[in-house]
């Protein structure tokens, strides 16, 4: 059987992910993170399906359900946490999964809850442009496998990586 990523990632390290992906753009939903983090963790399928009947706008401009934004939030930060640590330990930058988990959450710019929706800069301080276009791969592949838009997966992915055209090649 193969592991589902939100079990093969640390799960403190991707609901720390999520929850800056959240709280950037959807900062409204952070009051239920912790109980959709858990039935995420629980059933990441069923968590994934959630309720899509509201389409407004969301904290800074997303255009899906509010409670849709949480659970894809995770799904994109189970897999980019796992893409992180893997790549740190397959560098030899680490050894062992701990080790690379804790110097994957030293990228996560944490925010005060102050700052919350439009915060500048990126959430992850990734050190290469590789790094970069990786994560901007998965986040596209995660969001549109869930059936979320476009927009939806570039404004997670601008919020992890930054956006700009150095972050996203032209015509992407």
């Amino acid at each position: 059987m193969t592991q589902r990523p939100a079990q093969a990632a640390d799960q403190e390290l991707v609901k720390a992910l999520a929850r800056e992906v959240v709280r950037r753009a959807a900062p409204g939903e952070l009051r239920s993170f912790r109980f959709t983090s858990e039935a995420y963790f629980a059933d990441p399928q069923r968590a994934l399906k959630g309720d899509r009947t509201g389409a407004g706008v969301v904290g800074s401009g997303v255009t899906e359900a509010v409670e849709a934004l949480s659970p894809i939030a995770l799904a994109v930060s189970s897999e980019v946490a796992l893409y992180l640590v893997t790549s740190y330990v397959a560098r030899g930058v680490v050894k062992g999964g701990r080790a690379a988990s804790e110097a994957v959450r030293r990228l996560i710019r944490s925010r005060s809850d102050g700052e919350a929706a439009g915060a500048a800069g990126p959430i992850l301080e990734l050190r290469t442009a590789e790094e970069r276009s990786e994560v901007r791969r998965i986040v596209g592949e995660v969001v549109a496998r869930n059936g979320h838009s476009e927009e939806l997966a570039r404004e997670i992915a601008d919020a992890l990586t930054d956006a700009g055209p150095e972050a996203e090649p032209e015509g992407s």
